[in-house]
């Protein structure tokens, strides 16, 4: 089965393959990939990624946009576009102009990922990588250890330098409206699959306050932090904070507690009364409300700042907000039986989101299948790490885990951000190096499918990945037809990918973009 990435919804329909295993692929089957499309089209594309590569093009496209509207007017810049790159690449304005291409699609074998691109033009004076100084200035915290979530202090510090779609916050209504929007999405999806499971793509950057998730990413990575030290070790999908690992925590951070002060301590925070203290139950447990919480929280480390980043009551009202919208949203899907993917964003907002995605959300909603889809990008370092915590509070806390996997699409933002910022950049230094990494998470995903806990999509445009998953789908007897595995292409991108592998049983997605 195949998915194209349309814009709002996700079009998701199985076909009776049975368990065959699928044949080895022919990506030079160009008859195959392109039998859909008019000789227009495929002069359009021709013409389209020949543009692309000159550098000269590629590297001055927004200016060339900017002038090209000037000149020509909107009304001609859009007949223009709408014969080129966004003919290309993008579905249509609404669903009534994405039904040709849905049907086009379908007719293929191939089902689409309608994702609805709400963002607005603007000024790229405005677009600072937060946060403006009419904003509220955050308090200080452990913010010197995580200068990432630090906010931009001045207008204009930092342009967004990257076509990946980010959500500017303007207000509450906004993110109301947006989230119309992605139910609107969500309902197209399951409407359009005609009684079989659908895709839906969110972003959380939508949903809340930019400033806010910076905030609240400082806030989950502080806390992160403090159970390490307490339980002395790096790794929190093992660790265990222990009476003996508690005390010795304390003492390295300052603090000069008797033995007995640290054993009552420790007894507020093991609620279980197990004699020790693991990350899950430190997720839930460690609240402000805890004697231990409010020692951290008003204590000041050897520069001044405080040991763990706290929410305010604003910010503490935006969190219920945002979280009360993400809620709606899976709600939607679960009962529309629509799959909703969490799209990954920058590293300074991903640990909010993550969070929302994987402990708030997931435990609730994935009791049964996934229902919301995790997505992790490739091109990070951390991320199998990231993986593996993710594998173990599924196991923990008892729930399907739903995931996409991508390379990344911040590459240049993450690249500026942390040579700004002054820390590591998060990204492999080589693209060989992303490769690797795919393929090294493409693994265990598929393991893991294996045994029955995880459903996976698989996005990318890169031939070898794709074989390499088939393969590996063929040696673990996964069955391609059940829907476990699927993959994705953005519409208009490596078609001789998505098409030529519909025949062999195999779920293909592709996004259509649905922009206004």
């Amino acid at each position: 089965m195949s998915f194209v990435r349309t814009g709002t919804a996700v079009l998701r329909q199985y076909r009776p393959y049975g368990n065959a295993p699928p044949p080895t692929p022919d990506f030079t089957n160009t008859a195959e990939a392109f039998k859909t499309k008019t000789t227009k089209e495929i002069l359009r594309s021709y013409l389209v990624y020949k543009m692309f590569t000159f550098e000269g093009i590629v590297s001055r496209s927004q200016k060339l946009i900017k002038v090209s509207r000037t000149l020509l007017g909107q009304t001609l810049f859009n007949k223009v576009m709408r014969a080129t790159i966004y003919g290309q690449f993008v579905g249509g304005e609404d669903v009534a102009e994405l039904k040709p291409t849905i049907s086009r699609l379908k007719a293929s074998g191939v089902h689409p990922i309608l994702d609805y691109a709400v963002e607005e033009d603007i000024p790229e004076k405005e677009v600072v990588m937060e946060i403006r100084q009419k904003d509220t200035p955050l308090n200080p915290t452990y913010g010197d250890t995580h200068p990432q979530f630090k906010p931009t202090n001045s207008p204009g510090d930092f342009v967004v330098r990257s076509s990946a779609r980010t959500y500017f916050y303007k207000d509450e209504e906004k993110c109301d409206q947006n989230m119309e929007h992605f139910l609107h999405c969500i309902n197209c999806a399951a409407d359009a699959s005609e009684g079989t499971d659908a895709f839906a793509a969110v972003k959380v950057t939508g949903l809340g306050r930019t400033e806010f998730l910076l905030r609240l990413s400082e806030v989950v990575v502080g806390s992160k932090d403090l159970f390490s030290k307490l339980a002395g070790s790096d790794d929190v999908t093992t660790a265990q904070i222990t009476p003996a690992s508690f005390y010795a925590g304390l003492h390295t951070m300052g603090f000069q507690v008797s033995e007995s002060t640290s054993e009552r301590l420790f007894k507020e925070l093991d609620q279980s009364k197990l004699g020790r203290v693991s990350w899950f139950n430190w997720s839930s447990n460690f609240q402000p409300s805890l004697e231990i919480h409010k020692m951290f929280r008003t204590t000041k480390g050897s520069k001044g700042r405080f040991l763990l980043a706290t929410l305010d009551e604003e910010e503490q009202r935006q969190m219920r907000s945002m979280v009360a919208r993400a809620e709606t949203l899976a709600e939607c899907a679960s009962n529309r039986g629509v799959r909703m993917m969490i799209d990954a964003e920058q590293t300074y907002f991903q640990p909010a989101i993550h969070h929302l995605t994987v402990h708030t959300l997931m435990p609730k909603y994935n009791s049964k299948k996934p229902i919301v889809y995790n997505t992790i990008q490739a091109y990070l370092k951390d991320s199998g790490s990231a993986l593996r915590q993710d594998f173990a509070t599924s196991d923990v806390m008892g729930f399907s885990y739903g995931m996409k996997l991508v390379r990344g699409a911040y590459m240049e933002q993450e690249r500026y951000h942390a040579s700004q910022k002054g820390y590591p950049d998060p990204i492999f230094g080589t693209k060989g190096g992303t490769d690797e990494n795919y393929e090294r998470l493409l693994v265990a995903l598929l393991q893991r499918v294996q045994s029955g806990r995880t459903h996976i999509m698989v996005a990318t445009h890169n031939e070898q990945s794709v074989q390499m998953a088939i393969n590996r789908m063929k040696e673990l007897g996964i069955n391609p037809a059940d829907g476990t595995v699927v993959f994705a292409q953005l519409l208009g991108m490596r078609d001789h990918i998505s098409f030529p592998w519909v025949k062999p049983a195999i779920v293909f997605t592709s996004t259509c973009r649905m922009v206004q």
